[in-house]
């Protein structure tokens, strides 16, 4: 089927030509019998990711914080307990994957104790504390195998905030693993309890 258009422009004065010449421009189906077509979007192509390659994986707001908790119980003129509190923030701050696939966390610890401490209060070595420990999105558990620097030493404070830095050793990444998460809980001092987390590690970029 033809779609015909019928301008009368013989019969027309020019301003009415020019404005039946500006209609045939706009309805184009009339000049060539089919509906416009939209131009083409163009769209720029999501980059394929690969994950848990060997380099290094840069992090910022990946942390969390508990509250760490001490007694103190002193000889004469000390005679009752005394609490000894502070804040303690772990950050994952990078992770190493070796050319193994065995990954490197660096944290780093804040501890700012309770202005109120009449001692100093101490964050003890992580060497023998067993809930430190990575997991992924696909249910696998990873377990440490070596700890560095401040993890593996007591951290004090007492009138101002101290920080250090040290790591956590873990084996490669499982088949298919795609996002991690850090789980800690001193278990070397009195703390309150539960399991904190830093959650979506994804070790990632463009192939």
């Amino acid at each position: 089927m033809t779609t015909q258009c019928w301008i009368p422009l013989s019969s027309t004065s020019k301003h009415q030509k020019l404005f039946w010449m500006a209609i045939l421009c706009l309805t184009m189906a009339c000049a060539i019998g089919s509906p416009l077509v939209p131009p083409r979007v163009q769209t720029t192509p999501t980059p394929q990711m690969v994950y848990n390659t060997p380099g290094d994986y840069p992090f910022t707001n990946k942390c969390l914080q508990t509250v760490l908790m001490d007694v103190d119980i002193s000889p004469p003129p000390f005679p009752n307990p005394r609490s000894l509190f502070a804040d303690l923030t772990l950050c994952v701050t990078n992770v190493h994957v070796a050319s193994s696939a065995e990954m490197t966390f660096t944290v780093e610890y804040t501890l700012k104790p309770d202005p109120k401490n009449e001692l100093a209060i101490s964050r003890p070595s992580e060497a023998e504390n067993p809930n430190v420990s990575l997991t992924d999105d696909k249910g696998n558990r990873y377990t440490i195998t070596r700890r560095g620097d401040c993890a593996a030493k007591e951290l004090t404070a007492f009138h101002e905030s101290v920080k250090c830095v040290g790591s956590f050793d873990f084996p490669a990444a499982m088949e298919g693993a795609r996002s991690f998460q850090f789980h800690y809980s001193n278990a070397n001092a009195t703390e309150s309890t539960g399991d904190f987390v830093v959650q979506e590690i994804i070790l990632s970029r463009p192939a």
